[in-house]
């Protein structure tokens, strides 16, 4: 996104000025991070992160109930 960011007179990308300061990093970071999300993610298995957040809330259900007030 750096070559495209145009931050005022703070800082401007090298696209940004060949663009006369025009800010076009969004444009450029949103569907990078995008398709680098659902690429990194592919692998999760989300089965066995249900069954892990099944068991710990009953877990945290146990603790809840054998909890004493002062």
């Amino acid at each position: 996104m750096i070559p495209f960011f145009s931050a005022g007179a703070l800082f401007v990308g090298t696209v940004a000025a060949a663009t006369d300061g025009a800010d076009g990093s969004l444009f450029i970071g949103l569907p990078v991070s995008a398709f680098l999300y659902w690429l990194l993610t592919r692998g999760i298995g989300v089965d066995g992160e249900a069954e892990l957040a099944t068991a710990q809330a009953a877990e945290l259900e146990q603790a809840a109930h054998k909890h004493i007030l002062p």
